[in-house]
């Protein structure tokens, strides 16, 4: 009785190579496939009005910014990050405008401190 042994690709040396390129390849175009479809859902918020926009935290031209990326780059990605960066300067532009401050730890528990360097307030 005569045995064949078969070879996987991984087995085989001289096709590994070839797999990992095969293999990079299909996750690119997975990942380009999904920037794709994300750009179409993306696509479909230019139709809503901005005060909906507004209500989840997004302008239009963050939507546009996000459309105008490379066909590879996923636009959700890009959206997410320029509405966080959005929140954050307004939260810091709130906090300048108010005087309000951060909580600091100092003594035994947390104080309110100023953001502008001032340090905790003074014990009497």
């Amino acid at each position: 009785m005569t045995v064949h042994r078969l070879e996987t690709p991984l087995q085989n040396n001289g096709h590994r190579e070839l797999d990992f390129a095969i293999a990079r390849l299909v996750g690119e175009l997975k990942r380009i496939w999904s920037a794709i479809q994300a750009r179409r859902s993306i696509n479909q918020l230019l139709k809503w009005d901005d005060r909906m926009l507004g209500d989840i935290g997004i302008t239009r031209g963050d939507v546009v910014s996000s459309l105008s990326g490379s066909i590879t780059e996923h636009p959700g990605l890009r959206l997410s990050r320029l509405a966080s960066e959005r929140r954050t300067a307004a939260l810091a532009a709130r906090r300048r405008r108010t005087g309000s401050g951060a909580y600091a730890p100092t003594g035994l528990g947390f104080e309110r401190c100023s953001i502008r360097g001032e340090g905790p307030p003074k014990r009497r």
